[in-house]
């Protein structure tokens, strides 16, 4: 007799270990070898006062969330510091407002900003000046304005054009014109004063080194990198507002998502089209999960945020597990990938649709919010550890295909501890066994007398709390 003890990990890019790696894994968390069903998300809940919590409820009035953000403003007169939930919604009449909520308050329902409008999603943009805190939107429509709004005001320009990409930097506001977008434009102001006074008057850069177009702004350590069709512009800030340097970066692959390029910590996360990549402002360094085949690559809904020390992108994946378990072919993202930063572990969810992920890191709330496209389109959630997706439970681990071990012929027997109803379909050279199994902190060993050459083991549990601590194959 020959045993083999399954340590559990997460999907892998090869087969290093055996039945160890996962092929596939989501909605399933692996500890120390382990496998829990601890993965979730569901509607947004916070603790407002440092002791109580509250479920946001949204009207029936709003259609669809578009986008959360968070706006945080020091009262001079309290000398505290308070927040307020933000959100962009489209209502029932298909016109498009703000929606407010205060963070230190027990209300947990959203009301209409009056006076606020835009025909399409706004770029948003958290900015400093003149001792106060700032929302700036900037438009992304060519019909639509700027504003700067706080939670007691609001004012207009027309200066600032329709953009794709805006970003406050060294006291100004740079911004990647929609129908310009091979230059940049930079407010002109000398002073925070001049800032909010000059309704953001700017001038237009050129860069004439074929780098092709931007698309995206973001700061890293002090410098300002724009992202283009062939490279990277790195502009670094003289230190008084008004000079500045830069100079190039070129990169060899032919596509990065906009909307996947995340600080994280000192280092740039994006997925890019050979799959998720790290910058440092320097070089590239590739990340390889064994999953990349599965990315839809032509997606543009792609989003990501950082929370918590890990990269979180939502996105859509193919199913390719052996039956297929869980398409979501109707989703335009139906999965989100999580990479811990430090130890590159991966963790997948499937089965629920996401349109943006925000970070929230205010009081001792430290979350990432999530609006949805499709059936939650007028919700807003957050990641959890509840075990369910809006109630979903489904959760599936399927190993590789590997080899029995050597000298071996027969399965005789696979053991399971752990708690919970387990689906088990054992696949042998092609053939597919099934098994269902309740476990309850006891060992539970399950013949099974299997003659063959090539093992695949699936997993799958629709609850909650499901888990194994423990599991062992038995061969002859």
């Amino acid at each position: 007799m020959k045993f083999e003890k399954i340590y559990f990990s997460g999907n892998k890019n090869r087969n290093e270990n055996g039945f160890d790696d996962a092929e596939m894994m989501f909605n399933f968390t692996v500890k120390d070898g382990k496998l829990f069903g601890e993965v979730g998300v569901n509607e947004l809940s916070v603790c407002y006062d440092g002791e109580h919590t509250k479920t946001y409820v949204i009207d029936d009035n709003i259609e669809k969330i578009l986008n959360c953000d968070f706006y945080s403003y020091y009262d001079s007169y309290s000398k505290k510091k308070y927040g307020y939930f933000v959100l962009f919604a489209t209502k029932e009449n298909n016109s498009n407002a703000l929606y407010v909520s205060p963070f230190e308050s027990s209300m947990n329902t959203f009301h209409e900003y009056s006076g606020v409008e835009f025909n399409d999603e706004p770029i948003v943009i958290k900015l400093y000046a003149n001792e106060k805190d700032y929302l700036l939107f900037v438009p992304t429509n060519s019909q639509d304005s700027s504003c700067l709004w706080t939670n007691t005001s609001t004012s207009f320009s027309q200066n600032i054009p329709a953009s794709l990409d805006a970003i406050f930097y060294d006291g100004k506001v740079y911004a990647i014109p929609r129908e310009k977008p091979h230059r940049l434009f930079v407010t002109s102001n000398t002073s925070p004063d001049a800032l909010i006074s000059s309704q953001f008057v700017g001038d237009y850069l050129n860069f004439s080194d074929g780098l092709g177009d931007f698309f995206a702004l973001k700061e890293l350590n002090g410098c300002l990198y724009a992202f283009r069709q062939n490279g990277i512009t790195k502009i670094m800030s003289s230190g008084c507002g008004e000079e500045f340097s830069y100079k190039t970066i070129s990169f060899d692959f032919s596509q990065i998502f906009k909307n996947t390029i995340c600080v994280c910590d000192d280092k740039f996360y994006m997925l890019s089209s050979k799959g998720i990549c790290v910058f440092d402002g320097i070089d590239f360094e590739f990340l390889e999960f064994g999953f990349e085949n599965l990315i839809e690559m032509k997606n543009d809904k792609l989003v990501a945020c950082y929370c918590n020390g890990k990269y979180y992108v939502a996105l859509n994946m193919l199913d390719k597990t052996k039956q297929q378990e869980f398409p979501c072919l109707e989703m335009e993202n139906n999965s989100i990938i999580s990479v811990d930063t430090q130890t590159k572990k991966v963790e997948v969810i499937r089965g629920v649709d996401v349109k943006k992920l925000t970070t929230i890191n205010y009081g001792i709330e430290n979350k990432i919010v999530c609006c949805f496209n499709g059936e939650n389109k007028n919700k807003l959630g957050q990641i959890s550890n509840s075990g369910n997706i809006f109630g979903s439970t489904k959760k599936v681990w399927e190993s590789y295909c590997c080899n029995y071990p050597t000298g071996t012929k027969v399965l005789k027997s696979i053991s399971l501890n752990g708690y919970g109803n387990f689906n088990i379909k054992l696949f042998v050279d092609e053939k597919m066994f099934e098994y269902n199994i309740l476990l309850s902190n006891v060992t539970k060993r399950v013949n099974t007398n299997l003659k063959g050459e090539k093992l695949k083991i699936a997993v799958k549990s629709l609850e909650t709390d499901a888990k194994i601590i423990d599991a062992k194959l038995e061969f002859e």
